[in-house]
């Protein structure tokens, strides 16, 4: 008798070709995984029929909607396919960098139509693999806090699900491999950098913050129509793409690193643009680049919120959240085209494009 253990499971992403038709994760496919949450299933429909009797009659089967959320450490390297399958736009294969790095370039796509990707994951070890063959990211979340590593969510809609797949088997499952260059993003290796959305090109002294989150939203609602039964065909957009960034301080401050301007910022609406920069210790190239995210975001509006007040004794802490937006051009200091929601530079080693 086999028993699941959570420890022993495979989990594999694959971009997919035909929505609903599986491709089989394979070698550098791999996503570990911190928690891996499938919601869903196959609906049932209420009979609610009058017969005489108090109770109902059996419910009839209705349609098939799986929910998925892949909650993981942030690697350096290995999570571009996924970062690019919410985002939907990459700039092709990576651009060599330093002899060995390379660089992915990561940002909204206008038309996420054909950008969705098959799951696969064994939960009962050598006996169970279960498959979603179609499934839409819908939301992007990184975040960070002191002590910890940065964390990546990424949600979405899946078609359906099966253990009983003819092509994602015990088999198979066992040629998905992660990359070789596994090295996690500490929030110790994050500089956060912020000034005025029509100012020269950001500073090198970073603000000091204590924790971030960024959300990348993009609405989407089921398409179930007659093309595909009681399975959703590819999802739809329902709404504009949303952007929303959270910046916690251990301390109002002024000065060096310091954020109590931003109070005034947001009561003039000033906007602001920012960069988020991690970056290892280990080079990717032979010389000078070193494994590394850089967040850009170039267009930034301080929402109203809670001030800091002496609410408490000791330090006084407090949280700015902001909206984000794209501009009318690339800011001041940003690579020409940076002009989206969100530009999500990667440098690894991998050199083949994250959506291939």
């Amino acid at each position: 008798m086999a028993r699941a253990k959570g420890y022993q499971g495979i989990v594999g992403l694959k971009k997919a070709t035909t929505w609903g038709t599986e491709v089989v994760p394979a070698s550098t496919d791999g996503v570990e995984v911190e928690s891996l949450d499938v919601n869903g299933g196959a609906d049932l429909i209420a009979d609610n029929q009058i017969t005489g009797v108090i109770t109902t009659k059996p419910s009839s089967l209705g349609n098939h909607k799986v929910d998925v959320t892949i909650k993981t450490a942030l690697r350096y390297e290995g999570l571009e396919p996924l970062v690019a399958l919410v985002l939907g736009a990459t700039a092709g294969a990576g651009s060599t960098v330093d002899t060995s790095a390379k660089q992915h370039v990561i940002k909204p796509k206008n038309d996420r139509d054909g950008i969705f990707a098959t799951l696969a994951y064994e939960y009962l070890k050598d006996t169970k693999v279960a498959a979603i063959p179609g499934l839409k990211f819908t939301k992007l979340k990184i975040s960070g806090k002191q002590r910890e590593k940065i964390m990546l969510e990424a949600t979405g809609i899946g078609d359906t699900w099966t253990d009983a797949s003819s092509s994602n088997t015990t088999t198979t499952i066992d040629s998905i491999t992660l990359p070789s260059a596994r090295e996690y993003a500490m929030f110790s290796q994050v500089a956060f950098k912020m000034n005025g959305q029509s100012e020269g090109s950001l500073a090198s002294a970073p603000k000091y913050i204590q924790g971030f989150s960024l959300e990348i939203d993009f609405p989407t609602d089921e398409n179930v129509t007659t093309e595909r039964g009681n399975k959703t065909s590819e999802p739809l957009p329902s709404g504009f793409a949303t952007g929303k960034l959270t910046i916690d301080f251990a301390v109002a401050q002024d000065g060096t690193g310091g954020n109590v301007e931003f109070l005034a910022d947001q009561m003039a609406g000033t906007a602001k643009k920012a960069k988020i920069e991690i970056t290892s210790s280990t080079l990717a190239g032979a010389a000078t680049q070193y494994f590394q995210w850089l967040i850009w975001l170039p267009y930034v509006q301080f929402l109203p919120g809670a001030k800091p007040a002496p609410s408490q004794p000791g330090a006084i802490s407090w949280s700015q959240d902001a909206e984000l937006h794209h501009a009318s051009a690339a800011p001041t200091g940003f690579s020409t085209g940076y002009s989206e929601m969100v530009v999500i530079d990667i440098f690894s080693t991998r050199s083949t494009d994250a959506l291939a």
